[in-house]
């Protein structure tokens, strides 16, 4: 909806300077933004590679993906040697060194480069330093282009270049409730629109609460009084909710913020048979899916995925993340997003035992060092439990990674 001048404006950059970076707080539109500018700039979809990153990965993570995205730009060396690495058991080249490779592989390409959520990367790793060094030689020669979506304009970009993503206008948020089936008064949209600040997310979600109220300026004045617009709005959405829709919205917002299929909700939540329910939350805009290769995937925008995270019980969440814990250490394998679960469930010793189960499969997944995040961030106590795993599991010569150290 709308955002002529801004596509405009990160389209100029991203055209001179092959390299636009869009930030702004969450809510705002900065993803939506992106896919555009990103459809409107490579022309061929398939030139695109698009990034996701989640806590606890890192930037040596993406090195799978970039691999994957080569493949399927007939340049398939680097998956083969990785996939052979696995196979075999054996080490792959050094973070730094995969980097070299990535890079020289992507010249001549003229690929678009997309890296959403990049606030989660840890700039304190030793290795953001190098991807950072690689990419900007690459972008500055022009060999590859690069939009960064983040919510906060990271520490070696130079702030003066960029603006950050403001609200929608008010015409614009207009044109956004009319699309959801509302047209209000102008004072009224006015009134609204000031006090969400024309954040797309909190006028969705106000959208949805308009459309069954029979007082529309009741419900906008009572706005005016909250202290915190976006709480208000879930929490009246969630009164407005069944408990099958609520059961459902709790579940995904125990996946970590991850995409997750159909199967895996169906694992979390102990049940089958929601399909109806998931249709209308998306008809709600209260759940996004998409098709991917391996089924309909839904998640959480990061508003509403926050408030029923953190209205879960302590039960409750340790119960969901054992469900997915299991599902993805057995049904859909993910080691690391397994332990991840696990830890959440307090089930240390068994998150320690996959942890040390195959230490060459997670350096040759790209993920050491986000396993080593996950051990770094646990309490004191955890850490018995793990070391206990550790000793048995972790020699020095099969892993030869500075972290180890």
């Amino acid at each position: 909806v709308g955002r002529t001048d801004d596509l405009a404006y990160f389209g100029n950059i991203l055209r001179s300077k092959h390299f636009a970076v869009i930030t702004g707080m969450a809510g705002v539109g900065k993803t939506t933004l992106a896919a555009r500018l990103a459809r409107n700039f490579a022309g061929v979809e398939s030139r695109i590679f698009w990034y996701d990153f989640h806590e606890p990965l890192d930037v040596d993570a993406i090195i799978m993906q970039l691999a994957g995205f080569l493949y399927y730009q007939d340049r398939p060396s680097l998956w083969e040697m990785l996939e052979s690495a696995r196979q075999r058991g054996t080490r792959t080249p050094q973070t730094d060194v995969l980097f070299n490779y990535v890079f020289q592989e992507l010249r001549g390409l003229g690929c678009l480069l997309c890296l959403d959520d990049f606030h989660l990367v840890d700039e304190q790793s030793t290795l953001i330093k190098s991807f950072v060094e690689h990419l900007a030689t690459m972008v500055y020669a022009g060999d590859v282009s690069l939009i960064l979506i983040a919510r906060r304009i990271p520490g070696f970009v130079q702030t003066v270049q960029f603006r950050a993503l403001d609200g929608l206008s008010a015409a614009d948020a207009g044109a956004l409730l009319a699309q959801r089936g509302l047209n209000l008064p102008p004072e009224l949209l006015a009134a609204l629109h000031a006090q969400v600040q024309g954040n797309g997310q909190l006028l969705s979600l106000a959208a949805e609460l308009l459309r069954h109220s029979h007082d529309p300026a009741t419900l906008i004045a009572r706005l005016s009084e909250q202290q915190d617009v976006e709480r208000f709005l879930v929490r009246q959405i969630d009164e407005s909710s069944s408990d099958k829709e609520r059961r459902v919205l709790r579940a995904v917002s125990a996946l970590l913020g991850y995409p997750a299929t159909l199967a895996a909700l169906s694992a979390v939540l102990n049940r089958s048979g929601f399909r109806r329910t998931i249709q209308s939350l998306t008809d709600r805009h209260l759940l996004t899916g998409h098709e991917a290769a391996e089924g309909r995937l839904v998640s959480l925008h990061s508003i509403v995925r926050s408030y029923y995270y953190a209205d879960l019980g302590p039960d409750d969440r340790r119960t969901l993340h054992h469900r997915a814990g299991a599902y993805y250490e057995k049904e859909q394998p993910d080691p690391l997003l397994a332990i991840e679960h696990f830890l959440r469930a307090g089930e240390i010793a068994h998150a320690a035992e996959l942890a040390t189960a195959d230490i060459m499969a997670f350096i040759n997944r790209g993920q050491a060092y986000a396993l080593q995040r996950l051990l770094a961030n646990r309490p004191a106590q955890d850490v018995q439990a793990w070391l206990r795993w550790s000793v048995l599991a972790l020699n020095a010569d099969n892993l030869g990674q500075p972290w180890f150290q």
